[in-house]
């Protein structure tokens, strides 16, 4: 069986993606994270988010900066650096600078080919439906961001459907009680990064005004609760003929993880352009819960393939 390395990166929804692919592509009973999420994506004890799940017992995150090729990469920054401080004339001429420093960064790219990839077969998200099946080393090495519905036959669904939090802090076992007496409408509004990413784009205020009418119609209103990443932004956004219906839900415990597990007790759901969205909907206790997207997913972006399941409903995400 061959072993998959992932390279860890993102925030939560992207680590389960990236958690499917390993099971998808190699039915894997272990898998190997090492972990390049950056620092404000990790949790409150600097791990991963994923790891807050039951999943976590087929999980091993190896660090990156344990690996061979990171050390000589950082010896090769370390020695360039000296050149360039110590050994390079203040007026050297710009297009000389920036000459070494294209040369400096092909030398570290070739260390990570010789010292890294070399040494294993290596796949980016694009190539890898169509080659892996020629691949024989035993150790394979996946970069990417895996969003796709297709990852997930029966077992594999059913594998991420019972996934449990290893550990309920205070505040979730509070507000579990309450959404599953209540079973609220889930909105959520992706914000943050997003308004520093125009290709992404932002959901129009109309996209959550006309998606909670059609779940209001179908599913009534017993409350809707909120969560965003800027919640008093993501209020403003609501239309008014619903704010008495809505509470605007902190992050639980201070953990996406516990978060993510709550807002999967909807009767009801709108999601944003986000992964994180998309986890909370997919894996819904109550699957004959309607689910609300965003059509097109980007704005501008380049839109991924069969993320979405054809049971959810498309409301237009932007008017112009």
């Amino acid at each position: 069986m061959k072993k998959p390395i992932i390279t860890l990166q993102g925030g939560l929804g992207n680590q389960l993606f990236q958690y499917a692919a390993s099971l998808y592509f190699f039915k894997a009973s272990e898998v190997v994270f090492e972990n390049l999420v950056a620092r404000e994506r990790l949790g409150k004890n600097f791990q991963p988010e994923i790891l807050k799940f039951d999943l976590a017992r087929q999980i091993k995150i190896v660090d990156y900066r344990t690996r061979l090729s990171y050390k000589w990469k950082l010896t090769w920054l370390r020695i360039s650096k000296l050149l360039f401080d110590h050994f390079v004339p203040s007026n050297t001429p710009k297009i000389v600078i920036d000459t070494m420093k294209v040369f400096s960064g092909i030398v570290i790219h070739m260390l990570d080919l010789v010292l890294y990839r070399g040494s294993n077969k290596y796949f980016d998200e694009p190539s890898i439906h169509s080659k892996i099946s020629t691949v024989t080393r035993k150790t394979v090495r996946l970069g990417g961001f895996f969003q796709s519905a297709r990852l997930f036959d029966e077992s594999i669904f059913d594998q991420f459907f019972t996934m449990k939090l290893l550990k309920k802090g205070s505040e979730f076992c509070i507000f579990e009680q309450k959404a599953i007496r209540v079973r609220p409408i889930i909105i959520h509004v992706r914000l943050g990064d997003y308004r520093e990413i125009p290709t992404y784009g932002v959901l129009d205020d109309a996209y959550f005004e006309k998606a909670l009418d059609v779940l209001v119609a179908q599913v009534g209103n017993q409350g809707i609760w909120l969560f965003s990443d800027m919640p008093d932004l993501a209020l403003a956004k609501m239309p008014k003929k619903y704010l008495r219906k809505i509470s605007v839900i902190p992050e639980i415990d201070g953990c996406a993880a516990s978060t993510l597990q709550l807002m999967r007790y909807g009767s009801g759901y709108v999601i944003s352009n986000s992964t994180f969205s998309w986890w909370s909907a997919f894996l819904r206790f109550d699957q004959s819960s309607p689910v609300i997207c965003p059509e097109p997913w980007f704005r501008y972006a380049d839109q991924p393939m069969d993320l979405l399941p054809n049971s959810w409903i498309r409301v237009s995400a932007w008017n112009s």
